[in-house]
């Protein structure tokens, strides 16, 4: 299921989207109406799409989504409204719609067909002893051969994958992930700090080790996604 935070201080707006969303198993809807709450619980959730409201007190969208960036969030973003004056203020990393609140009913059908498009197209199949699972890549922290098994973390549990090769399964990911050693992969958009050869990946306590004979070719591909984001 796809996780949705909704930020926005109007309630009325907050109740239609639930509605709409109430008849689905897609999705899971976490709302708030208070900006300053959301920064303060984020890194305690991880979510997939925020909806957010461009104007509202403590915090405006645009300095949560300045929030959002600073600290390395993949979360797609959609920007909602009452003026569209705002919405060549809205292009940036990340943002994939606006939303006008008085055309709701005709554009959020919209936004979510192009979520689902996205993470139609950015999920992965794993097999694990009892069940194939389907996995968004904003879900994979790290994969990695433990005691000749290989566990997959993701934000809140470990799957254990049924047999298989660490180099195979790399393989089959995309740029957003980097084998930072014989053992290990990690999601490039989930790393929070780098201490000499010490990797530390968000929802996840233990360090990474990165290989010397990984270190150059994963520093570029870093920096360049760093670059990135700040563009």
């Amino acid at each position: 299921m796809i996780k949705i935070a909704i930020i926005d201080d109007d309630n009325l707006f907050i109740s239609l989207c639930e509605e709409y969303f109430k008849n689905t198993d897609k999705y899971i809807i976490i709302p708030y109406s208070d900006s300053k709450l959301f920064c303060e619980e984020y890194f305690s959730n991880s979510f997939d799409v925020i909806f957010l409201d461009i104007e509202m007190p403590f915090f405006s969208g645009l300095e949560v989504h300045e929030f959002l960036k600073n600290n390395n969030s993949t979360c797609l973003i959609i920007f909602v409204s009452n003026q569209d004056k705002y919405i060549l203020n809205c292009f940036d990393i990340n943002v994939i719609g606006f939303i006008q609140k008085s055309k709701i009913h005709l554009q959020l059908p919209t936004a979510l067909n192009k979520i689902e498009n996205i993470f139609m197209h950015s999920t992965f199949t794993f097999q694990t002893k009892n069940e194939f699972i389907n996995l968004s890549k904003n879900e994979i922290c790290v994969i990695e051969v433990v005691n000749r098994k290989i566990e997959l973390h993701t934000n809140n549990q470990i799957h254990i994958l049924k047999n298989g090769k660490i180099s195979t399964i790399y393989c089959l990911l995309n740029d957003d992930f980097f084998l930072i050693n014989r053992s290990t992969i990690i999601n490039m958009h989930k790393i929070i700090s780098i201490t000499g050869n010490q990797i530390f990946i968000k929802n996840i306590k233990k360090a990474f080790l990165l290989s010397k004979y990984r270190k150059k070719d994963f520093y570029s591909k870093y920096f360049s996604l760093i670059k990135a984001r700040n563009l």
